[in-house]
């Protein structure tokens, strides 16, 4: 079909414990601020480098939400991927984009600017 080609694939961690190295976790840190809604994916990958995870974003609709898009997760940490935000002690940028690969959302925590 002529969507095979765009399929893309969910990457999610599933290792836990998950840190990145400090050099990784400074890059994040300082240069997400350059992302810009409605730039496109690939400028996001030359500011940040690839994403940890890729996860379909959907609409909010309780029963069968339509996919609006894609999520690029840049992480610092996950302590587990189980439990409560506090059990998670998570770190990190969330990227949403449309499903042309248009940035519709920045979204960070974890972290002060």
């Amino acid at each position: 079909s002529a969507f095979s080609k765009n399929k893309i694939t969910e990457k999610i961690i599933n290792s836990y414990p998950y840190y990145v190295s400090e050099q990784r976790a400074t890059q994040i840190r300082l240069h997400y601020t350059k992302i810009k809604i409605g730039m496109i994916a690939q400028q996001v990958k030359e500011i940040l480098g690839e994403p940890d995870e890729i996860r379909y974003l959907y609409e909010e609709k309780i029963y069968k939400p339509k996919q609006i898009g894609y999520t690029y997760w840049y992480l610092i940490q996950r302590k587990t991927d189980k439990g409560s935000q506090n059990d998670k002690d998570e770190k990190l940028v969330r990227i949403s984009y449309d499903l042309n690969w248009n940035v519709t959302q920045i979204d960070h925590w974890g972290f002060d600017e």
